[in-house]
């Protein structure tokens, strides 16, 4: 025996496992593995360094093509972040000398990522 069933008497629908995420259209359904990773925790981290930095750098209104020389006090997954990628926030803050290892270069500030506490200190750099 078989049974024909018209379109408008099938309801599909698409349910995530958990962990992932799924969507579907045009004929295709699409999975992401959404788990974070510490890899991708601590990129984050270090992009959120970034913005701060980039917020700094306008806060001081230093000219955009303005080298910089940055000091970062963190404990933990920030510093841990700070250390693993210290050449991309170099690249991404036109930063020529970072160190994680606090000193007041001028003009710092402090903040809280992650519920860790950060101290920022930039200065132009000395070419």
């Amino acid at each position: 025996m078989t049974i024909e069933l018209a379109a408008a008497e099938l309801d599909i629908r698409i349910q995530a496992k958990e962990g992932f995420a799924a969507a579907d259209g045009r004929g295709a359904v699409v999975v992401l593995d959404v788990h974070i990773t510490e890899a991708l925790e601590l990129e984050g981290l270090a992009r959120e360094l970034v913005n701060r930095i980039q917020g700094m750098r306008k806060e001081k209104d230093l000219a955009y093509e303005a080298r910089i020389a940055v000091r970062i006090g963190a404990g933990g997954k920030v510093a841990r972040a700070a250390l693993q990628f210290g050449d991309l926030i170099a690249a991404e803050t036109l930063c020529t000398d970072l160190q994680v290892e606090f000193a007041d270069l001028g003009f710092t500030r402090e903040f809280t990522i992650e519920n860790e506490a950060v101290r920022l200190s930039i200065r132009e750099a000395r070419l």
